[in-house]
């Protein structure tokens, strides 16, 4: 440890356990607006980033909405939850074991400085650290990069002429190392959800040159990405490889990572793009967090990108610096409904031709569902959208149509030899937020039967727009809130499409439905849902 002078602390997860009181805060914050939410480890996710973002990525607030409630959480957090809080075990030996080799100790926080110096001084180590930052309360230096800058600001007058090579930073969050990632300081501690708490440590080796295989698992609203990569996912790890799983789906709530939770072990990740923001954030996004997780020592990294998605940013941002020396793209899918319908808008046309047009592999889904003319068609539509962009490619060698729930060992190897092309066609502009809407309903109480009736009527009356796709979690109404006292509560995942509605156990849960498609009637949808 005595080759780094410098050591950068985060705060939450890291020095202390602030699980308590920051999920007893969120909470209060959120009984504003008449929002509660059981169990409360729902919240832990609100441990490490900024407030502000967590409550606009995760209940899709406005800026003012998400500063309001912002102001509510510290109502309670300054007096009481700043000490719902505890000290992890060995932390004080640590310090005092860095501090008598001579490293010079700092924290980075996106807590208010503030209430950072007084957590410090609460637990009686703030002599150990000899520069203290965090955001400031009237919102500037919010997020991490801007943070650490402040603390490499003050640098020169504790270790004169240092060198980035000479500075470590430790932290649980994927906020650490994206911010530290400008900064090239290469550590990462994780934390494990549901309160698990591990210490991982990896480090990216500048010299090493290992590259991380990369796949893209790319398809249309609905066509079941999530499905396949589970398979895809669960294959891997039975083969021993060590993957992280990149979600990023339509709109600021993932659903679909949720549905992918109980993947989490040690040898699955997952890692998310808070969605719903503009082009460019949303490449800076994608390559900030491809940046951390080639830090993290996978063996594979899967990226299951919205449903309506640019593929060339994929190919773009790999051939960034560094980038393009730490990953090398293994295979991409596509993946289409067997039963794709036929009566698909110019834009979702293009978009669908866009996933297809350099894919190794376009993989049917629901085929044993599916009359072999309709996969016919399908595969006829798919060719006739080509042809529109101008694209000389026939995918009809590269279709990949088995059951799903019949692949074999065998099937997902010749999966992983399908590679990707890169063809041309001619490029069209699609501004997603003009044609594609995503509407969100938070904490509806609705029984199964009542939710299959509203979710039908909604697909069978265009006058609500062109719906795609329907997802989201109720609670099952069917299997009682545990009689142990635990409060566990079972989960039911919606997932509705023209053609198939399913309602599955899920592992984890929140209660939200997200409408999807295009030329929403919003006015309508919402006074529907009020009913």
């Amino acid at each position: 440890m005595t080759k780094y002078k410098i050591a950068l602390f985060d705060l939450d997860g890291t020095l202390t356990d602030p699980q308590e009181g920051i999920t007893n805060c969120v909470q209060y914050a959120l009984d504003s607006y008449g929002i509660h939410e059981q169990p409360m480890s729902i919240l832990l996710k609100f441990i490490g980033p900024p407030l502000k973002e967590s409550f606009m990525v995760y209940y899709d607030f406005d800026e003012a909405k998400a500063e309001a409630a912002v102001a509510k959480y510290r109502e309670r957090f300054t007096d009481i939850g700043i000490f719902e809080n505890k000290l992890f075990d060995g932390t004080k030996a640590m310090l005092q074991t860095l501090k008598d080799a001579g490293v010079v100790l700092c924290v980075a926080s996106s807590k208010p400085e503030v209430f950072v110096k007084r957590i410090l001084k609460h637990f009686e180590i703030e002599q150990y650290f000899d520069i203290v930052k965090g955001s400031m309360l009237n919102g500037e230096r919010v997020n991490k990069d801007e943070v650490i800058q402040a603390v490499l600001d003050e640098l020169e007058a504790f270790v004169p002429k240092y060198q980035l090579k000479d500075i470590i930073m430790v932290g649980d969050r994927l906020h650490d190392i994206s911010g530290q990632s400008w900064c090239c300081i290469w550590l990462r501690w994780q934390r494990r959800t549901g309160g698990l708490w591990c210490n991982l440590y990896c480090r990216y080796d500048g010299g090493s040159g290992r590259v991380v295989k990369i796949d893209l698992i790319t398809g249309f609203l609905g066509s079941g990405k999530t499905t396949f990569i589970r398979k895809y996912a669960k294959y891997l790890i039975d083969q021993g490889y060590n993957i992280g799983i990149l979600e990023n789906d339509y709109g600021a709530i993932n659903v679909d990572m949720m549905l992918l939770s109980d993947l989490m072990g040690d040898k699955c990740e997952l890692e998310m793009i808070s969605g719903g923001c503009d082009i460019e954030t949303h490449r800076r996004r994608f390559r900030t967090k491809l940046i951390a997780m080639g830090m993290c020592g996978y063996d594979r990294v899967l990226v299951e990108p919205s449903g309506i998605y640019d593929v060339d940013e994929f190919f773009d941002v790999l051939r960034d610096e560094p980038l393009d020396r730490w990953y090398e793209i293994g295979n991409v899918f596509t993946i289409v409904d067997a039963a794709l319908e036929g009566n698909l808008s110019d834009a979702s046309k293009y978009l669908l031709a866009s996933e297809v047009a350099d894919a190794g592999a376009v993989v049917l889904s629901k085929v044993q569902n599916t009359a072999p003319e309709a996969i016919t068609k399908t595969i006829a539509t798919l060719n006739e959208a080509l042809a529109q962009v101008k694209c000389n490619r026939n995918i009809d060698q590269c279709v990949f149509a088995k059951n799903w729930d019949a692949l074999t060992d065998n099937d997902f190897e010749a999966l992983m030899q399908a590679g990707y092309v890169q063809e041309s066609y001619v490029k069209q502009y699609i501004a997603e937020t003009d044609v594609y809407t995503s509407l969100y309903f938070m904490n509806l109480d609705f029984t199964k039967s009542q939710l299959k009736s509203i979710v039908e009527k909604l697909f069978n009356d265009t006058s609500y727009g062109n719906i795609f796709r329907i997802k989201g979690f109720i609670v099952d109404e069917d299997i009682a809130i545990s009689k142990t006292g635990s409060g566990e509560i079972h989960w039911l995942e919606l997932n509705a499409t023209k053609n198939e509605m399913t309602f599955k156990p899920a592992p984890d849960g929140q209660k939200v439905l997200i409408v999807i498609g295009e030329h929403l009637n919003k006015t309508a949808i919402e006074a529907y849902f009020k009913i």
